[in-house]
């Protein structure tokens, strides 16, 4: 076992049959083919256990937990990475061609597709495998028949199989089974499918205009329809802002943060938001910036807390104060002429929090959680994203480890060694 900071990472092998994954505390094994199964269990001698193992999310995970856990032995983590992947691809080896290249496209539920594939004739398999070629997303909520069509049985799933495309939209229970709406549904990349995003699509297509509109855009994603769901959101987006949605994923959920708390903030003041009035990202920033200005003249508002930002993690000083309101980040911004606002989701999530800084040298100072009660330096910053001088970043370096009592030489407060401009 692999120790990183405070845990542990998985370590996944291939033994010829089966992928093994053992932590610290449980240890699982996976066969794919020519049955899907998993096993799991405590200990090394306990019971095992059938379970349902999400093989999808494991190799995402692979990626996340090397990069966020390890990030400084890289030579050993290209080793162990590359072993681990070999065990990745002897598993998805093990399945025939024409399968593992339908079954790769999705991020989610990949072994519930391999199940169905295996538990249907082969005459309904065929038709499953031609739906995953053609219309993904209803190919998806088939397999998912227990979240779309609650209390349906295999025997029924399959007679669905039969039906026309229309027609097994209807079996799901959407709003409108049409042939647009099918197209709406193509328009959904494989990778980004998921079951909630699925049930936000069934609930918008009983929403005709929103429909309408959705059959103009170029893609969509679950965090997307999250937006298109609440009619609210969505009438606030001029049609080429939300195209433009569509297409960057990144945006999409700190637009909904954002909209979700203009539409509160007007709610509870009274002020009326016009349609279509937000045409791009900066007008967004600026409508809220004017909100909450509005909103700090107004006595007694009820949720106050809606507009603050978490308290910070670290306490600040008289030259480096931490930025506790939504518009305090977007005047530092402007001021420092950076783009410290476009992390205002992760502030809002707490993997982040940033401090203005006025001495030695003023500065925007930006830190992440590194570990799970020890906080790093992400940036630091002067204007126009000049990088500080190196006596004041040792400066603020001792400030943040006198104030988690850590040695201010301890490597783990700086997250980004290579951002830091070296002493001359």
């Amino acid at each position: 076992m692999i120790r990183a900071g405070k845990g542990y990472i998985p370590i996944f092998t291939w033994d010829g049959t089966y992928l093994n994954r053992r932590t610290c505390r449980t240890e699982a094994r996976v066969c794919l083919w020519p049955e899907p199964e998993g096993w799991i269990r405590r200990t090394s001698s306990g019971p095992w256990r059938s379970f349902v193992p999400p093989v999808g999310v494991w190799f995402h995970d692979l990626y996340l937990q090397y990069k966020v856990s390890m990030p400084r032995n890289l030579p050993r983590l290209e080793c162990l990475l590359r072993g681990q992947l070999d065990a990745f691809e002897c598993l998805h080896n093990t399945l025939p061609e024409h399968i593992r290249h339908r079954v790769v496209r999705f991020y989610e539920g990949q072994f519930g597709i391999l199940a169905t594939l295996l538990r249907l004739a082969k005459t309904e398999s065929e038709r499953l495998l031609q739906l995953i070629d053609s219309t993904p997303a209803l190919a998806f909520m088939i397999v998912h028949h227990r979240v779309f069509m609650p209390g349906s049985t295999l025997g029924e799933v399959a007679s669905v199989l039969a039906d026309k495309q229309r027609l097994i939209l209807r079996q799901l229970r959407f709003g409108i089974p049409s042939h647009s709406t099918i197209q709406i549904l193509r328009k959904i990349p494989s990778d980004k499918m998921s079951v909630q995003g699925l049930l936000r699509m069934r609930k918008t297509s009983f929403d005709s205009e929103i429909m309408k509109q959705l059959a103009f855009m170029p893609r969509l994603t679950p965090e997307f329809l999250r937006i298109a769901e609440d009619r609210n959101l969505w009438r606030l987006c001029s049609p080429a802002f939300l195209i433009e949605l569509s297409l960057r994923d990144y945006l999409h959920k700190r637009v909904w943060r954002l909209l979700t708390m203009m539409v509160s903030l007007a709610d509870k003041c009274g002020i009326p938001l016009p349609d279509k009035s937000v045409q791009d990202d900066l007008k967004l920033w600026a409508r809220l910036a004017d909100l909450t200005q509005t909103v700090r003249g107004i006595r007694n508002v009820v949720g106050r807390e809606a507009w603050l930002l978490p308290p910070p993690p670290v306490p600040g000083t008289s030259d480096i104060i931490p930025i506790t309101t939504i518009e305090g980040i977007i005047r530092e911004g402007k001021k420092q002429h950076n783009c410290v606002a476009n992390y205002l989701d992760d502030v809002m999530a707490g993997k982040l929090y940033i401090y203005r800084v006025l001495r030695p040298e003023r500065a925007t100072l930006s830190i992440c959680r590194y570990y799970v009660d020890l906080w790093a330096i992400a940036q630091c910053m002067g204007p126009c994203n000049e990088p500080v001088h190196p006596g004041a970043y040792r400066d603020i370096l001792a400030w943040l480890g006198h104030s988690q009592g850590v040695s201010p030489s301890c490597d783990e407060l700086v997250a980004y060694p290579e951002m830091v401009l070296p002493e001359q």
